[in-house]
């Protein structure tokens, strides 16, 4: 092909030592022997290991060429594709190392020829990486070609789903959203039409209709919305690509798998690193992130039962009584809104400030809206301190460690600034990442000190774990610490076991 990507072959990466930021392989280990000794780990399905047949194939082979070092090798599962252990994963190991000019991004694109192409008809990137991903997985001579060949003929999201399909979504809050994701999808494609004409009238032998097609478009995005991660390269510039190999790694709720999304500087290279062990032939996992039932359908084509990032939309209505007047007042004067979301573990404070407003009697709603200060969000947020974690007393203490397995413990204190400046970040990461695991804060200065020195707390923020009430790991965090702890994406998506395969 004419127009077929010029750059050069790479070769396999330097194999330098990992540099983990201070603190990083302590918490990694404290919290990895806690999961494995966790009861619920049972729930993870094994597969049988697999059998001494050779497994290697194209892209295999084009991986190791390329200088991809994987631990993993393609293998099948129940009839379905994966990636099992090649030889036994022990956290913090590379599962998958791949350089810099293995990954599909923009820049890869813009390098080759059909990227030179599209960007001269002055195509904007987004739909550029689009029509390149269309066009060279058709080259035979594509540098790409055994990872484009390696990838699904078809795609089953709710992009590329039948109409008959997604008419079963009827009466949903799916079907809207599925609808409008279609619809904005092939206008997109009718509005790249003009491009895509000059581009079959310049090249007619290389690039056929057929290439460009709208079934083709529509397979590009379900690549890319499905496949892609972001990467943060040396630059600081942070974008979609498409990592050859790791695309293989199905999904679970207890992956084996970090996802850490920054190209490795000295290495120039992305490394996606174990967080727990997998035995040789076992599927090896990871996660897609936080996301709720209804984007893992959209985006992936599957839904995880009693998925604890999923949401339920709801809509409050204001009470027909004699201070509906009062209490629009007060929501408008708090740009307090009546559409929230419902999900699993405790209300946000603007939910609860919501319920306070329209569950106020008349005398209550003339206090709020004398009260010239604090809003009823403020209000709900220092009225359930107890209900975000903040401990005040020796027995909330003991009641907090006790209620789960596996509790996780920040001591601190409100004067200290590694304090205040780890405290928000570890909210966020367990809200979004662990929302199975209670996370609870201590202030050293607010409970007996007899328990702060019964629990050997000797420096503060220290990051305790608790199993079964009883203190089995501790990481004393430093601020470089704690910026490496929060990159930590473990992932978890549900207690319940199942996995999705794409």
């Amino acid at each position: 092909m004419s127009i077929s990507s010029a750059r050069p072959k790479n070769h396999a990466c330097d194999n330098h030592s990992f540099c983990a930021e201070q603190g990083k392989e302590d918490v990694l280990a404290s919290l990895t022997s806690i999961i494995d000794d966790h009861d619920l780990t049972t729930a993870l399905p094994c597969s049988p290991p697999l059998s001494g047949q050779s497994l290697e194939t194209d892209l295999q082979r084009w991986a190791n060429d390329s200088g991809i070092e994987a631990a993993v090798a393609e293998a099948e599962f129940g009839g379905l594709r994966g990636a099992a252990a090649a030889s036994s994963i022990h956290p913090l190991d590379s599962v998958v190392t791949v350089p810099r000019n293995c990954l599909i991004n923009e820049d890869a694109a813009l390098e080759s020829g059909i990227g030179q192409a599209l960007s001269a008809l002055g195509i904007e990137k987004d739909l550029l990486l689009l029509l390149y991903t269309m066009i060279d997985r058709h080259d035979k001579d594509s540098e790409f070609a055994p990872f484009w060949a390696s990838l699904p003929q078809r795609f089953t999201t709710g992009l590329s789903a039948t109409e008959e399909q997604v008419l079963l979504l009827t009466g949903t809050p799916a079907h809207v959203v599925v609808v409008e994701a279609r619809q904005h999808i092939r206008e997109q494609y009718r509005g790249a039409q003009p491009e895509l004409q000059a581009l079959t009238a310049a090249y007619p032998e290389e690039i056929t209709s057929e290439m460009v097609a709208e079934d083709m478009f529509i397979w590009a995005c379900d690549l890319w919305y499905s496949y892609a991660i972001e990467v943060e390269y040396p630059n600081g510039a942070v974008r979609q690509t498409l990592v050859p190999v790791a695309h293989l790694l199905n999904h679970s709720p207890w992956p084996h798998v970090v996802r850490y999304g920054r190209l490795d500087a000295q290495t120039d290279s992305l490394r996606l690193r174990a967080f727990r062990p997998c035995c040789p032939g076992e599927q090896c996992f990871l996660s897609y992130g936080p996301l709720p039932n209804l984007k893992l359908l959209l985006f992936y084509g599957f839904a995880l039962p009693d998925n604890p990032h999923d949401i339920v939309p709801i809509t409050f209505e204001v009470p027909e009584d004699g201070s509906k007047a009062e209490r629009e007042t007060v929501m408008q004067q708090h740009d307090i809104q009546l559409e929230h979301h419902l999900r699993l573990g405790p209300m946000s404070p603007r939910m609860l400030a919501c319920l306070r407003v329209l569950a106020a009697d008349a005398a209550t709603l003339r206090k709020m809206l004398a009260r010239s200060g604090q809003s009823p969000t403020e209000a709900g947020e220092k009225g359930s301190e107890a209900a975000v974690g903040l401990l005040g007393s020796e027995e909330d203490f003991t009641e907090a460690v006790s209620r789960a397995n596996v509790v996780v413990v920040d001591w601190m204190a409100k004067w200290c600034r590694k304090c205040i400046y780890l405290k928000p970040k570890l909210q966020k990461l367990f809200a979004e990442e662990f929302p199975q695991v209670p996370l609870v804060f201590v202030d050293v200065n607010a409970v007996p000190g007899s328990l702060v020195t019964s629990n050997g707390i000797r420096k503060m923020p220290t990051i305790a774990v608790y199993k079964d009430g009883k203190k089995v790991a501790e990481h004393v965090a430093s601020e470089t610490g704690t910026g490496s702890f929060q990159k930590v994406q473990m992932s978890y998506t549900s207690y319940s076991g199942s996995n999705a395969q794409r």
